[in-house]
């Protein structure tokens, strides 16, 4: 049952935090700090209000070496926050390009400068 709860408060804590950052993006467009800014708020909240606790180990060779790529498999959710804790600010996101028709969310993913 808590896995059902935080699952339902992480996907609104997702959601929240779109609606927190596209002022931000309608300010400076296509920014690539946008993302960095969403992973970062996102990550907060997660950790304070869901309770997950993530270790990364390995990031001090992405913060080190520059330019790089960094896969996500998307084998769940939690994803979104095992890459953006290592995320810098100006990281970019290369997605399928129907994202940008899904409704508020395409469109703010556009304008945080992703591709």
């Amino acid at each position: 049952m808590i896995y059902f709860i935080r699952y339902v408060v992480f996907n609104i804590l997702m959601f929240f935090t779109l609606f927190l950052i596209a002022p931000v993006t309608l300010i400076r467009p296509f920014n690539t700090k946008n993302t960095h800014l969403y992973t970062k708020i996102f990550t907060f909240l997660c950790h304070y209000l869901c309770g997950i606790r993530m270790h990364i180990t390995g990031r001090e060779y992405v913060e080190s070496i520059r330019p790089a790529i960094v896969v996500g498999n998307h084998q769940h959710n939690i994803d979104v926050l095992t890459v953006g804790s290592i995320f810098n600010d100006h990281t970019v996101i290369l997605g399928k390009y129907e994202l940008g028709f899904i409704p508020v969310f395409g469109q703010i993913y556009l304008l945080c400068g992703n591709i």
